[in-house]
């Protein structure tokens, strides 16, 4: 799941919103952070999140031909967004748009428990309106492109929302079919915390 997956299933718990951007830019052991507890059990639910979207029967790295391979847990994440935009509304009783505010609204009143590469991910999610933009194919390309720049290694992404277009209608069925066992997982994950 890309970052509306995991902010829409972190709950209404505001660090664990935090949290949820967090669990991209904070790595390895949570053991003598600074942070909050909440916003390191949101880091928590978003790896819980990640290990029990790569444990779905659909999400099958050899789905994806020769050098996508590599790349399908990111294709993945970011087509996941791509859909649960667009269905915004089988999922969440708000608008997305006033959903977004809220979300940005909440990083920037908790900038101060962000890392430098979250605060920066954050002011551009705000500034270009990231979240709602996830509705519209071309912003596949544009994040999936943006990615490609930042791995060290050589990649096809700037390529990749050509390669998903023919298969997005079994990708679309694939992320409706889990999704709501997602939000069953992670809320009974956040009930149990």
């Amino acid at each position: 799941m890309n970052y509306l997956a995991h902010f829409h299933l972190a709950g209404t718990n505001e660090n664990y919103i935090v949290g949820a951007l967090l669990g991209d830019f904070v790595k390895g052991s949570l053991a003598g952070s600074e942070l909050p507890a909440e916003i390191n059990t949101g880091i928590k639910l978003h790896r819980q999140i990640d290990g029990f979207t790569q444990r779905q029967p659909s999400v099958d790295k050899k789905t994806y031909d020769g050098p996508w391979r590599r790349y399908g847990g990111i294709l993945e994440d970011v087509i996941s967004d791509y859909f649960l935009s667009r269905a915004w509304s089988d999922y969440h009783p708000r608008q997305l748009e006033q959903y977004a505010d809220d979300v940005y609204h909440i990083l920037q009143t908790n900038n101060h428990h962000l890392n430098e590469k979250a605060l920066n991910f954050a002011q551009r999610m705000s500034e270009y309106n990231l979240l709602c933009r996830y509705r519209d194919w071309s912003s596949i390309d544009r994040t999936l492109t943006s990615i490609g720049q930042r791995l060290k290694r050589d990649n096809p992404l700037h390529q990749a929302a050509d390669y998903l277009w023919p298969h997005r209608a079994q990708l679309e069925d694939n992320f409706h079919a889990d999704y709501p066992a997602l939000i069953t997982f992670a809320t009974q994950w956040r009930d149990n915390q």
